[in-house]
């Protein structure tokens, strides 16, 4: 398991500094969009499209790393009034749930970004090919497999650690 441990630390690694990359940049090309549009009075024609892929890429990352920490919102009022056991199976059913939506918006979203692949499609000014667009809920569709499945390792050791000390 340490193997996994290690794996994971670099993972995260890559994941946090591509997010802080990302967002760092989209502030710094606003931030002198703004400075160019209303203090210099020229404005770039082409800041809009980068600040688009950019905000799609940080919003995608950042909802991948959120998910590595848990940090999505989650109404348990109902399922905390619930005796742990039934709270335990209805952990389970969230978590194939989980797993089962995120694997279909990967195949969706791949199918989709295939097509832009293959009919050559890009943005108006930039010519950025579309496909690294879309591509990005592909990515961090994989992304969030992988933290979903190694969250699910982490919970099922702690329900047998658990177990063995109850004994």
């Amino acid at each position: 398991m340490f193997m996994l441990s290690k794996i994971r630390k670099a993972i995260d690694s890559v994941e946090l500094a591509f997010f802080a990359l990302c967002l760092s940049a989209l502030v710094a090309l606003t931030v002198t969009a703004v400075i160019m549009r209303y203090v210099v009075g020229k404005p770039f024609g082409w800041t809009e499209e980068v600040q688009m892929l950019l905000l799609v890429w940080s919003v995608f990352s950042g909802a991948s790393i959120a998910f590595r920490e848990r940090g999505h919102i989650a109404i348990d009022l109902l399922t905390n009034a619930l005796p742990k056991k039934v709270q335990e199976v209805i952990e389970v059913i969230v978590w194939i749930l989980v797993m089962i939506s995120i694997c279909m918006i990967f195949k969706l979203e791949l199918d989709r970004t295939m097509k832009f692949l293959a009919t050559g499609q890009s943005t108006t000014m930039l010519k950025i090919p579309k496909f690294y667009i879309y591509g990005v809920v592909v990515v961090c569709c994989a992304m969030m497999v992988v933290n979903h499945v190694l969250n699910g390792i982490e919970d099922i050791k702690k329900f047998f650690r658990k177990g063995d000390s109850a004994k």
